[in-house]
Formats: structure tokens, sequence, C-alpha cells
């Protein structure tokens, strides 16, 4: 299961690479902070996963309550408003 995460991530991160000539700064900032997080809350799944010491339960911890925050998902609203302007479809629901 991690090789696929990785995978996945991977994918992600390359195919906001080929389109960054069509994105603004502020969406690439903000793509690379959703990909910091990702990893950063995988690297802590997989340590607990491998250490399982008190420091990785805590930081095991910590990634899971990230998962379950909205600070995630404020930063997805913030791309889709923008793609939402980009395109020029204001007035559509999610």
């Amino acid at each position: 299961m991690a090789d696929e995460i990785m995978k996945t991530i991977n994918e992600y991160i390359q195919y906001y690479t080929i389109n960054q000539p069509f994105l603004s700064e502020n969406m690439i900032k903000n793509l690379n902070i959703i990909r910091f997080e990702f990893q950063d809350i995988f690297e802590s799944f997989d340590k607990h996963k491998s250490n399982k010491t008190s420091e990785s339960l805590t930081e095991f911890i910590k990634a899971g309550n990230m998962l379950k925050g909205n600070s995630l998902s404020d930063i997805e609203n913030k791309i889709l408003i923008e793609m939402k302007s980009d395109l020029k479809i204001e007035g559509f629901k999610n």
C-alpha cells in the first residue's frame, strides 16, 4: 500500500509540474503546500509503522489530525476558486 501511495504522490507532482506554465504562481504555491503536507503525513505514518516509538506515535497522531482537520481543504478550496475564475465558471457548485 505504501508503494501505491508514493506512486500516486509522484503522479500528482508530475501532473502539476507539466502544467506549471498554465498555472498562476499562487496556485503552484498552494499545490506545493498540499504535496508537502501529503508527503509529510505519509512519512509520519510510515515511520510509526517501522519504528513504533513514542516519538513516532506522536507524529502519527499529529499526521492523522492533519488529515481530519480543515487546513488541507482550505487550500483545496482556494485552488478550486482560482480554477473556476480562470475557466469563468464561478457560478457552478461543487
